[in-house]
């Protein structure tokens, strides 16, 4: 569980900031509601939806793309929760004075500040389109396809379901309208059938031979599958090629924002480490490194 992992980790580091900075209320400090949703609450404080978005712009964006899932933001609140009120007791404690507990604070106050700095360089990288473009030009050789066909289908339980879908399809209603109202497979249904662009060896046999015999903008079945009857529909269909930028660019922007990301982190700390003169002066691979070849290695 990958995800599961990141999100506690990221938990950690938000609340360690809160705590530590003192972003969170005391218990009885009153909280402006304004008809806000109230997410959790308890003896003096109230998380409302705006402080949960308050929350959320601290961390990178690709966490908060993550955490429009439902689910995921329901462990992150459950988690936030726990970690806040395990914050307010330490501080009921004193923790934070505690000689066996200050050093471990600082670091945590530490990684958390590392963490927020690292968020905000992130947060300020754009990829524009002609950095796009070139990005693909330089990568080109990875779009390379087979022949490939661009698919929609409908998957009904029975024959004579599918032949009146199919005929229906046929005489010209829309065909994602269709998916979306009978078809029985959740992941196409939902984009109104929409398979995307396949190559031959990912359909069974049967459906495979009918939608690589189809022309564009043909209604093709019913056919008969393991998953039910199925009925096709051709959007369009390539000879082998290179896929097109605008075929590619809903993974293709992720994955250079990302990259960027990550290089803006690395020169960023490059430019920290030598303007505060850094030389690290352990032994690694058998030799001392200094700031300038620290950085150069990991960023």
């Amino acid at each position: 569980m990958r995800y599961r992992k990141m999100a506690i980790c990221t938990v950690v580091w938000v609340v360690s900031a809160a705590v530590q900075l003192g972003a969170i209320a005391p218990s009885g400090q009153e909280r402006p509601q304004g008809g806000q949703q109230v997410l959790a609450e308890g003896n003096g404080f109230k998380l409302t939806r705006d402080d949960l978005r308050q929350i959320l712009r601290s961390l990178p964006e690709t966490t908060r793309q993550q955490l429009a899932d439902p689910k995921q933001e329901a462990e992150f609140v459950r988690r936030w929760i726990e970690a806040m009120v395990q914050g307010r007791a330490a501080k009921e404690l004193r923790l934070e004075e505690d000689p066996k507990y200050k050093p471990q604070m600082e670091m945590r106050r530490t990684q958390a500040l590392a963490e927020a700095y690292r968020a905000k360089v992130m947060d300020d990288v754009r990829v524009e389109e002609k950095d796009l473009q070139a990005f693909y030009e330089r990568n080109k050789e990875a779009f390379l396809h087979p022949k490939v066909v661009r698919l929609r289908r409908i998957v009904v339980s029975s024959q004579r379901s599918a032949a009146d879908v199919a005929a229906r399809a046929r005489k010209g209603e829309s065909f994602a309208e269709l998916a979306l109202r009978y078809s029985k497979e959740p992941e196409s249904r939902d984009r109104g059938g929409m398979l995307g662009w396949v190559q031959a060896g990912q359909l069974e046999p049967s459906v495979e031979q009918l939608a690589f015999s189809m022309d564009i903008g043909a209604v093709g079945g019913p056919v008969p599958t393991r998953k039910g009857w199925q009925i096709l529909y051709l959007e369009d269909k390539r000879e082998p090629g290179y896929y097109r930028i605008d075929d590619v660019r809903e993974r293709l922007e992720p994955e250079l924002l990302e990259l960027r990301r990550q290089q803006a982190v690395q020169e960023a700390t490059r430019k920290l480490l030598d303007e505060w003169k850094v030389k690290i002066h352990v032994q690694g691979g058998g030799k001392a490194a200094g700031g300038k070849a620290a950085s150069k290695g990991g960023g």
